[in-house]
């Protein structure tokens, strides 16, 4: 802080230049007498361009400054002061300061200026009229990421129902279920998956046999006539990994005795 100013005074006079931080008055310097023979004359001098140094006051929320002139209770002459000028030796940025909103989704984005954006943004801008530190304009740039859904199919054969993710049973072949895991995808968006589920049904055949007396099957069973309706499953045996059921056609001829 800088100022001028012209004191006249007796002994018993005093003039000082105080500072309040929220704590009361404080004398930061005591005026000096600028008349030599110390009465209230119009030539008594002015002293210009004193300095005060209020940097360690710089940041607190309340600071007040006066200047303080005690005429020790006589009828005395007095203070004047003049040119106060606060201001500081170090520039002063006037100049907007900008910054970067940096964003990611998986959905449109709705900004501060307003707008939504579906895809990814790293040029639309903002100004905050006021809102930098200085008191300037704050410039926002806009970077946002929009992620997509990730997009997948689940392929599945069975060999009779299956029972998929989206709690359904299926009992026939299916490529068009869908299922929606939220947040499922490696980007943190959800995934959206396909199901491409192929049943394919066990193979029935008959196993056609003929013995003279009797015949050990496959079931491990020795049959000593003919038969048809035992069956024998053979687990994965059809050539399309499900199932074989097998069913046995045996035929039993007796030998014949002549004389």
């Amino acid at each position: 802080m800088e100022f001028d100013h012209a004191f006249s005074a007796e002994t018993y006079e005093t003039a000082e230049v105080q500072i309040n931080t929220g704590t009361g008055w404080n004398t930061i310097s005591s005026l000096a007498n600028t008349s030599a023979n110390n009465n209230n004359t119009l030539t008594t001098p002015w002293v210009n361009g004193n300095v005060i140094d209020l940097n360690p006051y710089i940041g607190q929320a309340n600071v007040q400054i006066r200047f303080y002139y005690n005429d020790g209770g006589q009828w005395a002459y007095g203070l004047a002061v003049d040119n106060i000028r606060v201001y500081t030796d170090a520039p002063i940025n006037t100049s907007p300061l900008a910054g970067i909103d940096t964003q990611s989704t998986c959905n449109p984005f709705t900004w501060i200026d307003g707008n939504t954006y579906t895809a990814s943004n790293s040029s639309a801008t903002y100004t905050i009229t006021g809102g930098a530190a200085n008191g300037c304009d704050s410039t926002v740039t806009l970077d946002l990421t929009i992620n997509s859904a990730s997009i997948g199919a689940d392929i599945q054969t069975a060999c009779g129902p299956y029972t998929w993710i989206d709690g359904n049973t299926y009992t026939a072949s299916n490529s068009s279920a869908t299922f929606t895991i939220v947040g499922g995808a490696a980007n943190g968006c959800d995934s959206l998956v396909t199901l491409d589920l192929t049943i394919s049904n066990s193979v029935n055949g008959t196993d056609t046999q003929s013995a003279c007396g009797s015949y050990a099957w496959i079931d491990g069973n020795t049959y000593t006539a003919s038969n048809s309706s035992a069956t024998f499953t053979i687990v994965g045996g059809a050539a399309n990994g499900c199932d074989s059921l097998v069913t046995l056609d045996l035929t039993i001829s007796n030998s014949v005795n002549g004389t």
